[in-house]
């Protein structure tokens, strides 16, 4: 990883100037400076909107009670491509403008979900599939005799009501995970 990082700061720059001189000698260095200009410009304008609009998304999100991932990877690749848009440069431009337009930055945010996911289920083989997946919160329950060791209600007290969460047993004995360190059960 560390030799990709290294190849990657070496050659970027390298393909940045040659096309930059191309585009220069083809037509003019005061058309390909103000092109440049230009261009991060309207990446700044696209990226003030697109991040407005995934931050109210988001925020909509939070306030139903969701949890705003979709709009999170949104927001992350959106700066990813602020940050691109701002490196001075033709191909970073093109690679930011595609991270921050969103029919085609979708397509892309299928394939950085999958990636990362994978890597973390290599990582994480318990929560591949989720961290509360059925199989975690089981293991984390405990036995099924602990599930009702809640004690019995109170007949004064009311029940679970719809608007309360259900009651949750906690197990007695503390669960590790796969790692060996203590678990929040």
């Amino acid at each position: 990883m560390g030799a990709l990082l290294l190849i990657l700061l070496l050659a970027i720059p390298i393909a940045e100037l040659y096309v930059i001189v191309q585009v220069g000698d083809l037509i003019g260095i005061p058309l390909t400076l103000l092109l440049l200009i230009g261009v991060s410009l309207l990446g700044t304008v696209l990226l003030r909107r697109e991040g407005a609009a995934t931050y109210f998304k988001a925020r909509d999100v939070l306030a139903r009670g969701g949890i705003p991932s979709k709009e999170l990877t949104d927001g992350f690749l959106i700066l990813l491509g602020g940050a691109l848009l701002l490196t001075p440069g033709f191909l970073t431009d093109i690679v930011g403008l595609v991270l921050i337009f969103p029919f085609t930055r979708a397509p892309l945010k299928r394939f950085f979900t999958t990636v990362v996911f994978a890597r973390l289920a290599r990582r994480h083989p318990a929560t591949a599939g989720g961290v509360y997946t059925a199989r975690v919160v089981r293991e984390r329950r405990g036995p099924q005799s602990e599930r009702g060791s809640a004690g019995p209600q109170d007949k004064t007290s009311p029940g679970p009501s719809e608007t309360s969460p259900p009651r949750i047993a906690q197990p007695k004995h503390r669960v590790e995970d796969d790692d060996g360190s203590p678990g929040r059960g």
